[in-house]
């Protein structure tokens, strides 16, 4: 496994993930803008629905769902996206002989704590086992980094949906490390991303 700590792993702008014991792959590109580009915002008068309207309020003193982290200390504030490339491998778990086309898309967590919200993509109709998604961006308005950091580690949740007529299909899941994409701001990284079935 990689260690976000680990000063080689920082100087290594481009970071493909390769597993053979997943077929399943997702890329996306994920980039940390410049902080300059947000609004100058201040805890105390923020206008949330300004900058984003699922990003959820800061904690106050009393609130214990969050964790004041170390890591929260020093990395900065900004927006984080995400470029939805293309899947590969990617199909129903019964489908296999790959048979159906799907109606694909993707559902983004920044975070793992129950109280942070799902961003989605639209939904790609009649795709392959290698669906396309156009380039999508999805983002997140990161105001204060503890709302997201739960064992001094920040995590992006990735799931892949088959939009089904009544109930939604899994196809795959993946949880990953974004620390260093806020480590090192201005840079690009491409990501190949090893989906598993869930319950799997």
């Amino acid at each position: 496994s990689e260690s976000d700590d680990d000063d080689d792993d920082e100087n290594q702008p481009v970071n493909k993930i390769d597993n053979s014991l997943f077929t399943q792959r997702l890329t996306i590109m994920a980039q940390k803008e410049n902080e300059q580009r947000k609004l100058a915002l201040e805890k105390a008068n923020v206008n949330y629905d300004s900058v984003a309207n699922l990003i959820p309020p800061p904690p106050t003193e009393d609130n214990l769902m969050y964790q004041q982290s170390r890591l929260a200390e020093i990395l900065p504030r900004g927006r984080f996206s995400i470029r939805c490339l293309e899947g590969f491998n990617v199909r129903r778990r019964e489908d296999i002989q790959n048979f159906f086309k799907n109606d694909v898309f993707i559902k983004f967590k920044l975070g793992i704590s129950a109280g942070l919200p799902y961003k989605p993509t639209q939904v790609y109709k009649k795709q392959n086992d290698n669906p396309k998604f156009n380039d999508e961006i999805i983002y997140f308005d990161v105001i204060d980094p503890n709302l997201y950091i739960m064992n001094d580690d920040l995590q992006l949740i990735i799931e892949v949906y088959h939009k089904g007529p009544k109930v939604d299909e899994c196809m795959g899941v993946v949880n990953m490390s974004v620390v260093r994409f806020f480590r090192q701001p201005f840079t690009i990284y491409e990501e190949r991303v090893p989906l598993k079935y869930p319950n799997s």
